[in-house]
């Protein structure tokens, strides 16, 4: 909802690096230690407002994982800056023994997790609701190729080959933000040119429409391959792309070291 004040918050609270800021129209793009990034937009063509949330027991939501001295910094940083904080355990998740869910600073739920070793931030695992478990597990499993791990009546989760987790729930109704149509929101990942056009083929032959409508090809360099799709069972955009992040923060300038 405010590019400067979100930058401040997952810069000086979470410890994010800043990538870009004012290139991107109403958007910027932080780095998450040395694999991932983030982009923050404004909703600058639906004009969408998040709902008002009271609590952490909502989707989508993403969630960190951090070193245990990172850790504690930010968690102590993120009790004094946000109103909603909760300390959550995510059974089945590794690495989710100790976190703390929380409403950042423009509305999203987030989280952060303690992690086990020295490594710097990553992405530990991304949360969606849908109100048809089997079918979203046979789109996860069967089209984007991710490995269930763990299944109940109310939960699966799904392992992605770099490490991170999707972690879907059964709801009987969409929560308010999924259902809230963004135009700037969607989660991207990153695959091998021939893992993008055996996914994109699984998505002609199930009839979901793909394409790069979100992107339009802006900026897109000799090579890239990039499209977007929707999760059939909650209308949220995922998006598939052949370049990973440590090129794309490359692109801007942006030098990642190690990684």
């Amino acid at each position: 909802m405010d590019l400067d004040r979100a930058e401040k918050f997952y810069t000086d609270v979470v410890g994010l690096r800043l990538i870009v800021k004012g290139r991107v129209p109403g958007g910027m793009f932080l780095k998450i230690g040395l694999y991932h990034h983030l982009g923050l937009f404004l909703p600058t063509q639906s004009k969408a407002v998040l709902p008002q949330r009271e609590t952490v027991d909502s989707y989508p939501r993403v969630a960190f994982v951090l070193s245990p001295q990172e850790f504690d910094r930010a968690a102590a940083k993120v009790k004094l800056a946000c109103s909603v904080v909760s300390e959550i355990e995510e059974k089945g998740i590794s690495g989710g023994e100790r976190g703390i869910a929380f409403i950042d600073s423009e509305g999203n739920i987030m989280e952060i997790f303690k992690g086990e070793n020295t490594n710097p931030i990553g992405l530990g695992h991304i949360h969606f609701d849908t109100t048809a478990l089997d079918e979203a597990i046979s789109f996860y499993a069967d089209v984007l190729n991710l490995e269930v791990v763990e299944r109940d009546r109310e939960k699966a989760i799904l392992a992605i080959p770099g490490g991170q987790a999707v972690v879907l729930h059964q709801v009987d109704q969409l929560c308010d933000v999924t259902k809230t149509h963004y135009d700037e929101r969607h989660f991207a990942f990153n695959v091998g040119d021939g893992d993008f056009h055996a996914i994109v083929d699984k998505l002609h032959r199930k009839g979901i429409k793909e394409a790069d409508e979100l992107g339009g090809g802006v900026s897109r360099n000799p090579g890239d391959l990039a499209t977007y799709f929707k999760d059939p069972t909650n209308g949220i955009y995922l998006q598939l792309f052949n370049r990973n992040s440590k090129a794309f923060s490359e692109k801007y300038g942006f030098v990642v070291d190690g990684g």
